[in-house]
């Protein structure tokens, strides 16, 4: 609660505080209540005023609670008049509230105790409406000049979403912006609502540094910033509704007051909720289906054109284009069976363009052929739907010939077939003999010194467990260091135990593992912990920027089949598990103490 107490209060609170000498007719005792505004916009602010005259103590009444509107906080004024039929104290009590819902309400009776009295205030009407009446928004008002008594006035400080609807197909990603106007001096920003819809893959791409630009809308002047960008990306087809978003502005209003100081106010601010009409795929879709709604194109590449038999080559699969790359799977590789593939390492790099997601996602796969001779890496192929033309295509590579030397299944560079130990010859073991000379005493035995010295190295082991539990109990991010190995490989455990269960228990079971791994390395709060948080703090700790990458690839993948599966099977989640237990490993090393 904020108390605002003037001179005269200070007065006001001397004259009453005591038995005084009154020369003048007692003052009689009154309450009343009014609104701010009989008619306020729906997410606009109006005050509750209570009115209290005469002296006395008083009891701040209780005002609601409301269904339809909710408190902001209350200020408290008292001043006194001093006129021919005496002195006159006043105190005024505002309570505000922010309008939640549209229609007309009432605001019934309540009672207020002044100096052991009890009054009791009128019935009021409020009108919450959709938009603003012209009766609170006056046309005299110029932009910039503010609402009368300071305020601010809806023209001159608002939010507006882009677009405000679309129509797209499932898996084309749809970035929505979120933009303040302002012509008032605002100092901060706070989200106070933000949306959560349902049938989307939502991921947030809002600029970490808020670019404050100059813009001109209906001929005015503004000062706008996007304050918030998400990525909506459809999982099936639909009407989608995508609630309001509602912020908290803190203006700093100037030349207000006795002595004409500043004062911050705060307004609330929403941006309208809006439908997404979502239509299925065209039949005849190409195999394989990328899923990508947008444009695409393929390119592979290998490290080197010729190698000897048993060593290793990087086969690099490049997919550039617009759409939501991020749920690009790994593209099948038709290879001889000669040929051994192990499970690629995945890079992405994707932006925010022309209100769609554009970049790259790459994939590095590691081929190591067994046997000699000419081979031919065949061409991959994904087809992806235009969105220009609505029409599908297909993107694919060029195949890529390589020659393999040496002789099949000989070992190279220390990498071969191991021959298997020969079982068919028994090794003769001589067995030793102790001697010990007779009539030798104890004392310098080796039993004898076992005995002096269990005890006391049972005691320093004691102080050592004693010591170490107190640090664990005294110092959290300690524990939490120590721990953090332990309960990563407990994790992992679990989710083994849930392949082939449930898709998105496994998946939840594995984002946990790494999150727990990283939050209680780095000492960090895990409810709450965003993917770009992670990574950010990652790259701040020392980890490499590979490895840190391929953690955000992991809790990607993990995201993507919790909330928008794609229906891959137990060998996909093995072949997570397998990443995932390389990179926690990385991690765990690079970030231990």
């Amino acid at each position: 609660m904020v108390v605002r107490i003037s001179v005269g209060a200070a007065l006001a609170l001397l004259l009453t505080a005591g038995p005084t000498v009154n020369h003048a007719v007692a003052q009689e005792r009154s309450v009343a209540a009014a609104l701010s505004a009989d008619t306020v916009a729906l997410g606009g602010s109006f005050d509750v005023i209570v009115t209290v005259r005469g002296g006395g103590g008083m009891t701040p009444p209780q005002i609601g609670p409301f269904s339809f509107a909710v408190e902001q906080g209350r200020s408290t004024q008292s001043s006194i008049r001093m006129g021919p039929a005496g002195t006159e104290t006043l105190l005024e009590i505002r309570y505000r509230y922010l309008a939640r819902e549209e229609g007309t309400f009432e605001i019934p009776p309540f009672s207020v105790s002044v100096g052991g009295e009890e009054f009791e205030t009128e019935l009021m009407t409020l009108n919450i409406s959709g938009e603003l009446p012209q009766s609170a928004a006056p046309a005299s008002a110029a932009p910039g000049e503010g609402a009368p008594g300071g305020g601010v006035l809806p023209a001159e400080l608002f939010l507006t979403v882009d677009p405000p609807g679309a129509t797209i197909y499932v898996g084309e990603p749809l970035v929505v912006e979120y933009r303040l106007w302002t012509q008032a001096s605002v100092s901060s920003l706070s989200l106070v609502e933000t949306p959560d819809p349902e049938g989307f893959w939502v991921e947030d791409v809002t600029d970490d540094d808020l670019v404050v630009e100059q813009r001109t809308l209906d001929g005015r002047s503004f000062t706008t910033a996007v304050v918030r960008r998400i990525a909506l990306v459809p999982t099936g087809p639909g009407v989608r509704t995508v609630d309001r978003l509602g912020v908290e502005a803190l203006v700093r209003r100037g030349g207000l007051g006795l002595f004409g100081m500043s004062r911050n106010e705060r307004v609330p601010l929403f941006a309208d909720g809006f439908t997404v009409t979502v239509e299925p795929l065209p039949a005849g879709a190409p195999e394989p289906f990328s899923g990508v709604v947008g444009s695409l194109s393929l390119s592979a590449s290998l490290d080197r054109d010729s190698l000897a038999a048993n060593d290793a080559l990087t086969l690099t699969v490049r997919a550039a284009g617009r759409g939501n790359l991020r749920q690009l799977q790994p593209p099948a590789l038709d290879l001889p069976s000669d040929v051994e593939v192990f499970p690629p390492e995945i890079t992405e790099s994707l932006s925010v363009a022309g209100g769609s997601l554009s970049g790259t996602r790459e994939f590095e796969f590691v081929l190591v052929p067994r046997a000699p001779g000419r081979r031919e890496i065949p061409a991959i192929s994904l087809g992806y739907l235009d969105d220009t033309t609505d029409e599908y295509r297909v993107a694919a590579t060029e195949a890529i010939p390589v020659t393999v030397s040496g002789t099949a299944g000989a070992a190279q560079g220390g990498i071969g077939v191991i021959s298997p130990v020969r079982e068919d010859i028994r090794h003769i073991h001589l067995e030793r003999t102790t001697l010990r000379r007779s009539g030798a005493g104890t004392l310098g035995t080796p039993g004898f010194w076992m005995a002096l010295l269990v005890p006391l190295a049972s005691l320093a082991g004691a102080w050592g467990v004693g010591r170490r539990r107190d640090r664990l109990e005294g110092d959290v991010a300690y524990a939490r260091q120590r721990r953090a190995s332990r309960m990563a490989r407990r994790r992992l455990r679990t989710a083994r135990t849930l392949v082939a269960g449930p898709a998105r228990e496994f998946y939840a079971e594995a984002d946990r593992a790494l999150r727990e791994l990283v939050a209680n390395r780095l000492d960090l709060a895990e409810a709450g912990l965003r993917t770009s948080e992670i990574a950010k703090a990652l790259r701040g700790s020392g980890v490499g920027e590979e490895a840190a990458a391929r953690a955000v690839a992991v809790l990607d993948r993990c995201d993507r089949e919790r909330f928008a599966p794609t229906g891959r099977g137990p060998e996909q989640q093995r072949e997570l598990l397998r990443d995932l237990a390389r990179i926690m490993a990385e991690l765990d090393r690079a970030l231990r103490p």
